[in-house]
Order: C-alpha cells, then sequence, then structure tokens
C-alpha cells in the first residue's frame, strides 16, 4: 500500500518549511504572503503531483471543528423524513457541513446510541426528531454544550431550539373544512404520545368541534400505540364504525395512521366520501391511488429543513443565544375524500371559500 503523502514530503520536495507548505495549503493568506506568490504556486502544483489529501481529523484535533452535523430521524423510508434529510442535507453542504445520518425507529435505545455516538464524534451540531418519552436524552444533549434543533417534535419542559409547524391552527382548519361540507360527527385517531405537537393537533381538532357548537363522544378520540400501531388501528376503526352512533367522518394525526386505516375501510366496504370523508396530516404516495384521493395537511418541508439549518448555524456561531421556538405554517390540500358535494354549483363555492387558506387540487 502506497504511503500517505504528508507535508513534510511535499516540504522536501519544494526546499521549503513544513510550515511554510502549512500556511499555504490551509489557505492561511496573513503568513502565506510572507511566502511569495511563486514559491505558494509551486507548493500547490506538487501538492496536486503527489495526490495530496489532507488529513481532517488531524486538522479536527487541532481546530476542534469537524464540518460535521449530525441528523436523527425517525426513519429514513418514511418519505416525511427522507425528503427532510434531502433538504437538511443540501442545506448544510451549501455552508461547507457534511451531515452524518442516523434512524432511530421509534426505539429508546437506538435514539441514545446514537447521540452518544454523534457526541463522541464530536459533530458540530445535532438536529434530531426525537423519539416519543425521550426527554431525558434531550436534556443531556442540552448539557453537553453541542448546539442542537428539534425538529418536528419537541417538549415544553425541555428549553431547545425548536422548528415545527402551526399544528393546533391547521389541524383546526382542516376538522372545520370537513364539517363546513356538512360532516357533524368527526372522530380523530391519535397516538398515545407525550409529544407537544401531536397534543396540537388533538387540540386543534377539539376546538373545532367546540367552536362550531357539536359535541361528539368521548371514543370519538381513539389513541394507538405505536408500537403495536397496526393492530391498535383496525380495532379503533372497527370500534368506531360499529353501531348507530358511528362518526360520518375522520381525521388521521399522521399518515401512517393513515394509510394503515385505508385496508380496514376497503374491508368495512365504507364509501369515501359517502359514508365517510377523510382528511390526514402529511401525504403519501398512496393517497393518490386511493380510489377517493385523500385531502390532507401539507407540511412545508423546504422551510422547515432551511430554519433548522439557520438556527443550528446560529447557535453554533453564537452558544450564549437562548433557545428559540420557530413555527412554519402549513396548508392543507383538499381532494375528494373531503368534499361532500351534491351539485356542481356547491363544488364552485367550496373553492372560493377556501382560496384564501387553503389549496384546492
Amino acid at each position: 500500500m502506497q504511503k500517505r503523502v504528508s507535508l513534510k514530503d511535499i516540504a522536501l520536495r519544494a526546499g521549503v518549511s513544513t510550515a511554510a507548505v502549512s500556511y499555504v495549503l490551509n489557505n492561511d493568506k496573513e503568513k502565506q504572503s510572507k511566502i511569495g506568490k511563486d514559491v505558494a504556486k509551486r507548493i500547490k502544483a506538487i501538492a496536486r503531483q503527489l495526490n495530496y489529501q489532507p488529513n481532517h481529523i488531524a486538522r479536527s484535533l487541532r481546530s476542534g471543528v469537524t464540518h460535521t452535523i449530525g441528523l436523527i430521524v425517525e426513519d429514513i423510508s418514511n418519505p416525511f423524513f427522507s425528503n427532510l434529510a434531502s433538504i437538511i442535507e443540501k442545506g448544510a453542504k451549501a455552508h461547507g457541513y457534511t451531515v452524518v445520518i442516523g434512524c432511530h425507529y421509534e426505539n429508546m435505545k437506538n435514539s441514545e446510541d446514537l447521540l452518544d455516538t454523534l457526541m463522541h464524534r464530536q459533530v458540530d451540531g445535532i438536529i434530531i426528531t426525537p423519539v416519543d418519552k425521550s426527554e431525558k436524552h434531550i436534556r443531556k444533549l442540552a448539557k453537553s454544550g453541542i448546539p442542537h434543533v428539534l425538529v418536528d417534535r419537541y417538549f415544553t419542559r425541555v428549553p431547545t431550539n425548536t422548528v415545527t409547524i402551526n399544528n393546533l391552527e391547521v389541524s383546526h382548519t382542516a376538522v372545520s373544512h370537513l364539517i363546513a361540507q356538512g360532516y357533524k360527527r368527526t372522530a380523530m385517531i391519535a397516538y398515545d404520545s407525550s409529544f407537544e405537537h401531536m397534543h396540537d393537533r388533538v387540540k386543534g381538532y377539539q376546538k373545532a368541534l367546540k367552536d362550531h357548537g357539536l359535541t361528539v363522544p368521548e371514543y370519538y378520540l381513539q389513541r394507538v400505540q405505536f408500537p403495536n400501531v397496526e393492530d391498535d388501528i383496525a380495532d379503533a376503526i372497527r370500534r368506531l364504525m360499529k353501531g348507530k352512533n358511528r362518526p360520518d367522518s375522520l381525521f388521521f394525526e399522521n399518515n401512517i395512521i393513515a394509510v394503515k386505516s385505508l385496508d380496514v375501510i376497503n374491508q368495512l366496504n365504507i364509501r369515501v366520501p359517502e359514508d365517510l370523508g377523510i382528511v390526514s396530516f402529511d401525504s403519501r404516495d398512496a393517497f393518490n391511488y386511493f380510489y377517493s384521493p385523500l385531502s390532507y395537511i401539507e407540511q412545508n418541508l423546504q422551510k422547515v429543513g432551511d430554519e433548522a439549518i439557520r438556527l443550528l448555524l446560529a447557535t453554533m456561531n453564537d452558544r450564549t443565544s437562548p433557545p428559540a421556538h420557530i413555527v412554519v405554517d402549513a396548508r392543507l390540500v383538499i381532494r375528494k375524500s373531503s368534499v361532500k358535494i351534491k351539485n356542481p354549483e356547491q363544488v364552485s363555492s367550496a373553492k372560493d371559500a377556501g382560496k384564501k387558506l387553503l389549496r384546492i387540487s
């Protein structure tokens, strides 16, 4: 195996000191000016001839800066997180940073191991979508002094940088849309979660019902557990749809719940939107292939990712700044699954009513 080219090798070939080579290759303009342009040019040419590759590890140890950012998400196979990761990676690269990505798969131990690994690798900052009930890990991250940003999910009891969306307001908009379409008995399927953004989605659902003077049975709010999500969702749908007092519409807390619910709805021969109006948080490709394309809340992932990078870099530059909480607006995309229309005139009026706040497709 060929020996790695060192600064000393270049210095011997150029007939200069190792320090002079270091000034030139590290682009130290102040000290480089004392060497002379011709010598600097010769050093760079020899470095290219010898195929010199900088030792970034050694440089990082000297400077305390690695130019790497850690990113921890739930599951990169979920389009929401893969798109977000892509946006963050591109944003980091534009500022000269490499992103190291890990997935915790909603597993507490995975999340803790990933955080420990990134901290030991001395990344310059961390962006994370935390695991449910992982406040302890986030407190540990905060105490480490490593700049960090929580994206999408956050805990109110842990003061950290966060970037999220207007979950309560846009959930209120979604349920209000169902009510405006003539659905008066809206149920919701949500995770049993400690996350504040999930609580806000439930609050938005409940506030919309209250603001429109509607009362529904307590069991219309069904909670599911992540480890048993498929079975829990099937049980929740069947529980809601049995008997006479069944809901006429459903609001899903996220796209995973929605996708897993569609199979059960089909098995029960429930027609959408005739028997059941549907709106989901987030989108999935599967929504387009359902016979009644689903209405959904669209998050501005580009803005979320850009704000996460901007906030992390700002914190890296000024570690004394107080934690910031950034809220990005989302919007409702109305499609067939939630439109209870009886005649063409109603289609036009529904679209006109929604143009300012909603997107109709």
